[in-house]
């Protein structure tokens, strides 16, 4: 029904967000190093910071709802090989 394609706009909508806008910007603005997986940005515990309010930004423009930000830190040490 109707709420499934609203579902559906929301997320297109919102990965046209993180995969366009906000990547571009990150990169003008020499906010580096980044990757994106799915729904996430990896990067360094120095731009976390700067992620967060360019996600804030874009999706306050398309008035989006902001969705809650999780941080999960990667520690190489405790990775079993």
């Amino acid at each position: 029904g109707s709420y499934k394609n609203l579902s559906n706009m929301m997320q297109r909508i919102e990965a046209r967000i993180v995969t366009g806008a906000v990547t571009n910007r990150l990169v003008k603005m020499r906010i580096r190093p980044f990757t994106t997986i799915h729904d996430s940005f990896w990067t360094i515990a120095s731009n976390e910071e700067n992620v967060k309010r360019q996600l804030s930004i874009f999706f306050a423009r398309y008035k989006v709802p902001e969705p809650q930000f999780d941080t999960t830190y990667y520690h190489p040490e405790t990775v079993d090989e």
